[in-house]
Formats: C-alpha cells, sequence, structure tokens
C-alpha cells in the first residue's frame, strides 16, 4: 500500500518541546511555544505547554507522582480496572508494564476506560495442558485530552507464552503526531524473548521522523542504551515498513531478567512513554487540514497492521477465526474497518 505523502509546507509538520513527566524540561531543549492554549471546537480551552498539565488533574500532582511511582514498582498483585482481580496474577509476567503505562496515561493525560463486551475484554481458550487468555482495555480521552484512545492488552499461557502490547492514538486535533506502540513477548519459559517500543510515524518521509521524533528520542536511541538496541529482521514486517520509525528500540534478549522492572529494558520504556506524555502534553490544536490528515493516516496506520501484523496466526490457532475477525475490528485496530 503506498502511503499518502504530507503535504509540502511544513506547517503541520513544527514538533513540540521535550518536557518531563514533572514538566521539567528534557534534553534537546527546544525554544518552548507560545500563544493559545490547547482547546476543542465547543469545549473548555485547556493549556497543553511544557509548564501546564490537565487542570482538572493539576491539583493531584503529587497524588499523581506518587501512583506513578507505584506503578513503576507494581507488584503482579495488581487489579485489571472493570473485570476484578486478576485470577492467577502470578501468570501475567509484564503486568508491572501495563500498570506503569495505565497510570501515566490516567493520572497524567485524562483518560478513562471504555466498557468492552465481556467476551472482547477476556477470553480464554484451551492450550495443551493449560489455557491462554487475553485481557484489553480501551480507554478515551475526556474534554481536552489530547489523547483519543489507549489500548492495552494482556496475554498469558502460563511458561508457554506471555505478551503485552499498547497502542496510543493522539486526538485527530492535535494533527498528524505519531503513535506510541508497546510489543513485549516471551516464549518457551524466556527463552525467546522481544523487546519493541516506537513512536510510529503517520508518513514515511525522513523529514517527519527528523521533526517530529528525533527531538525527543535520539538521545535515548543514541545514547547509553544504545548497547542493549538491536536491528529487527524484514523477515516479519518487510524492509522499511510504513509505520516503523527508525528510533525505534528493538531487541531479542536474553533470560526473564531482562524484562523485569528496573533493568536497562524497563529504562528505556519508561523514557519513550514519559517523552511521549511530554510531547501530547505541549501540543496545541492544529488546522483542519492536518486533522484530517490526521484521521486518514491513523486508519491506514490500524489497516496496515490488521493486514499484516503477525500476532493474527497465532490468535487465529487460540480462538479461531470468528472471534479474531470481530476482535480485530471492533478493538485492536478499529480503524482498519473504517472507510
Amino acid at each position: 500500500m503506498q502511503p499518502s505523502g504530507l503535504p509540502a509546507s511544513h506547517a503541520l509538520l513544527a514538533p513540540g518541546p521535550p518536557t518531563s513527566l514533572n514538566s521539567e524540561p528534557l534534553s534537546p531543549r527546544p525554544a518552548t511555544p507560545t500563544g493559545a492554549g490547547f482547546a476543542f471546537p465547543g469545549h473548555v480551552p485547556l493549556v497543553l505547554s511544557a509548564v501546564c498539565t490537565l487542570p482538572a488533574l493539576a491539583a493531584k500532582g503529587s497524588r499523581r507522582r506518587r501512583r506513578v511511582a507505584r506503578a513503576d514498582g507494581a507488584s503482579a498483585g495488581s487489579k485489571i480496572h472493570g473485570v476484578g482481580p486478576v485470577a492467577d496474577a502470578a501468570g501475567y509476567f509484564f503486568q508491572p508494564w501495563h500498570d506503569r503505562l495505565e497510570a501515566q496515561f490516567v493520572e497524567t493525560l485524562g483518560v478513562r476506560e471504555v466498557a468492552l463486551p465481556p467476551h472482547l475484554a477476556l477470553h480464554s481458550a484451551p492450550n495443551g495442558n493449560g489455557v491462554v487468555e487475553i485481557r484489553t482495555r480501551v480507554f478515551e480521552g475526556v474534554e481536552g485530552s489530547p489523547v483519543r484512545r489507549l489500548r492495552l492488552l494482556l496475554l498469558s499461557s502460563g511458561e508457554k507464552l506471555q505478551a503485552f502490547n499498547a497502542l496510543v492514538y493522539p486526538r485527530y486535533e492535535c494533527g498528524p503526531l505519531p503513535l506510541l506502540g508497546v510489543d513485549l513477548l516471551s516464549f518457551n519459559g524466556h527463552k525467546r524473548q522481544l523487546f519493541g517500543v516506537d513512536w510510529s510515524p503517520l508518513s514515511p518521509e525522513a523529514d517527519y521522523a527528523e521533526e517530529r521524533i528525533a527531538p525527543y528520542l535520539r538521545e535515548v536511541r543514541s545514547g547509553p542504551f544504545s548497547a542493549f538496541a538491536g536491528a529487527p529482521s524484514g523477515r516479519i514486517y518487510g524492509e522499511a515498513p510504513e509505520f516503523f520509525s527508525s528510533y525505534m528500540f528493538f531487541n531479542m534478549p536474553e533470560g526473564a531478567d531482562a524484562l523485569k522492572p528496573a533493568g536497562p529494558y524497563w529504562e528505556v520504556f519508561r523514557e519513550y512513554c514519559d517523552r511521549y506524555c511530554a510531547m501530547l502534553r505541549a501540543s496545541k490544536p492544529d488546522s483542519a487540514a492536518a486533522a484530517q490528515l490526521a484521521q486518514e493516516r491513523q486508519k491506514a496506520c490500524d489497516r496496515w497492521h490488521a493486514e499484516r501484523d503477525p500476532v493474527f496466526p497465532v490468535l487465529r490457532r487460540f480462538y479461531g477465526d470468528e472471534w479474531v475477525e470481530e476482535f480485530t475490528t471492533s478493538v485492536l485496530f478499529p480503524g482498519s474497518a473504517e472507510g
């Protein structure tokens, strides 16, 4: 599928300044933009700058930081909101990663959970002598939030397979901002593992990545953590896949400890997520043309993944074609079902 390029004018590509979770500048430090705050048509005006987060959450700053800090050291005994306690919490190897991302977006970017049909929110099937269970949650941004949609997915089949997948879509009115994607996999008692986190570009043009992604991620991707990065194989998505950036952090680490909290990959995950949230908080309303472009490209991204994601053969083997088709078009990549 040929990408629809961005306009020659770079008016839609001006990046906001990197900031930390606590509104402290990250390095490198472009000039802080000035002007009107973030306000959607018919919504209460809202400043999303390097020095101000959601007004409704500002008073909760210290409490918010405590909650995110607790999520940084989350144990496996967490609950999944909306579906009750995890039946076998110790079986969800990537639960701390899920909890950290949830806490960060709920507490700093104003998202709230959307109820899914029960058979899509939680589904299980036999897998040898055990079961394979998939739990999915979807969040939407409240009024004024720069987030349109957040999806979190956990999959567990004991020692055989563990997975965590997350995808964040910015609100269309923010313009063609990159998506945040996280993929963590562990097979065969942690003998084979995969770590991938990226800001998925909405244009394959090099200028897009250099203006919208590089100012935030260059120092992470090329800094001390670069020793833990590898190159993804083209066998899965092909060479130069459309919705992957050159700043993707990918590797296939060995041993269960490598993908536990407090390790180097956890720190990379935190950096990519923290800087993404800072980028969103610094965003401002863009033009109607930019919003239309963002909508088109987010749908194209969903369609691209729905056609190529290597997870589908695995899910079909566990859950069957009918359930996977509904799950894909309703929950996993809903834009794939839209024109």
